[in-house]
């Protein structure tokens, strides 16, 4: 038999002579009319005749893939429209700002990995997740029988209902792209959606907890450079009146507020990669390294919340796992002995899942704020979410930049909006909807 050798620069088996005869059918369709038994979406059976895929490894060996630091999706979007910006040329061999551009080079520079991954490994550092969960940043991506054979582009938005065309970043010939899902032609049967397993889902860099037992809720600040600052409640908004409480937490993702002692205040509870869960106590208003280990088997930070689920007065730790569970561990004396209770299921995105009192009981409720803009309320009912539920508000689809926190002592919580202009707008709780009535309660806190 004769020996093929591919672009990949390797000798060719029988299944890749088959696949570039049928490249050579396709081909000879198209001069001169359909061939017989050709599929009508020649991508759904020879990707790689349809886009570029990547470059093979130097020494044809995949590297274990490395994460990068924690990131938000709007940083995610930005550096990859710096490509698209500009239209850097596609090449498996060149580099632009220290990365190869290529497909899965160009989704390595927008989630910022230490190196340009391959679609071989790119999947070691993102989890599957469903077309319906995709949400700006997340990878959508497909790799054949070599690791190194496939495409990868990053989901900008839906560009109507969610489930419809979406539009997608990419780097192809000849440059990076801009365009629609529809427009590129490509098949959801062979792309499979991915979420960067460092994006920022939790409550990011700007958090609202009550730090002085005043029953409002102040404004917790996580800054890059790992100091903790809160800006203090007063009369309702954030005047500009701050305390340095912490320092040295720079994985902002993996850290939350809430009371677990039952002193009125919050404590900060850090969820560690190893999967310890540390509280740090708060002690006159600052966390001055007194800790406690609560918890361990919990890695995934942004599946795992506190919220006081049976008024008690102590926050307890709810699970939300990826098939759809949310389990409730029992605070029990300040640590989580395993205890639990299954209180939902059919909540799998945790990104916009949140927990808080939307009715004054003394429980937290679950909200889930939907791509549709939709702000619905599950209310507690003897510790569980049975499903009476309520439409509370609209026209909210960040979910990330969606919080809720008792901003006036009045025992509801109220909806606060951290906007990308740097304002925080508070939308107050009306008779346990939000029906508009709204103020501006502080400026400059771009970073949800």
């Amino acid at each position: 038999m004769k020996v093929l050798t591919t672009s990949w620069g390797r000798t060719a088996g029988p299944a890749r002579v088959a696949l570039g005869l049928f490249a050579g059918v396709l081909l000879l369709a198209a001069a001169g009319g359909p061939a017989l038994g050709a599929p009508a979406n020649p991508r759904e059976q020879s990707p790689r005749t349809a886009v570029p895929g990547d470059a093979p490894p130097a020494n044809g060996v995949v590297a274990a893939a490395q994460l990068g630091e924690p990131t938000t999706r709007d940083e995610i979007l930005a550096r990859a429209r710096t490509w698209v910006d500009v239209g850097v040329p596609y090449s498996q061999a060149a580099y632009h700002n220290g990365y190869r551009t290529d497909c899965s080079g160009y989704v390595s520079m927008a989630w910022n990995l230490p190196t340009s991954l391959n679609t071989g490994n790119l999947d070691q550092i993102a989890d599957r997740i469903s077309y319906h969960e995709l949400r700006p940043g997340d990878m959508l991506m497909y790799h054949y029988d070599e690791p190194w054979e496939g495409h990868a582009a990053i989901f900008v938005g839906w560009t109507g209902a969610v489930g419809g065309d979406f539009r997608i970043y990419e780097q192809t010939t000849p440059s990076t792209k801009n365009r629609t899902w529809s427009a590129a032609g490509y098949s959801r049967s062979l792309f499979q959606p991915y979420r960067y397993r460092h994006v920022i889902e939790g409550e990011g860099q700007t958090q609202f907890a009550d730090m002085n037992a005043d029953r409002v809720a102040d404004l917790v600040q996580v800054r890059g450079n790992g100091d903790v600052v809160v800006y203090w409640n007063v009369g309702g908004v954030y005047t500009g009146a701050n305390r340095l409480v912490a320092k040295r937490f720079r994985d902002y993702s993996r850290l939350q507020f809430a009371d677990l002692n039952g002193d009125g205040v919050a404590d900060m509870v850090q969820v560690r990669g190893t999967g310890d869960v540390v509280v740090h106590w708060n002690v006159g208003g600052v966390f001055n390294g007194s800790n406690r280990l609560v918890a361990t088997g919990f890695t995934d930070a942004k599946r795992t919340r506190f919220a006081d689920m049976n008024a008690d007065g102590l926050a307890d730790l709810v699970q939300i796992r990826k098939d759809g569970n949310v389990v409730v561990y029992w605070n029990v004396g300040g640590s989580f002995d395993g205890s639990n209770a299954l209180v939902a299921n059919g909540f799998t995105d945790p990104g916009s899942v949140k927990f808080a009192d939307l009715n004054a009981d003394g429980v937290a409720d679950l909200v889930q704020v939907r791509d549709t803009g939709q702000v619905v309320v599950y209310w507690n009912v003897g510790g569980t979410f049975n499903g009476s539920n309520r439409l509370v508000a609209t026209g909210f689809t960040e979910p990330a930049r969606t919080k809720f926190a008792h901003l006036d002592a009045d025992g509801v919580a109220d909806l606060v909006q951290v906007r990308d202009t740097g304002q925080v707008v508070v939308y107050w709780n009306v008779g346990g909807i939000y029906d508009g009535s709204n103020r501006l309660v502080a400026n400059g806190f771009t970073q949800p």
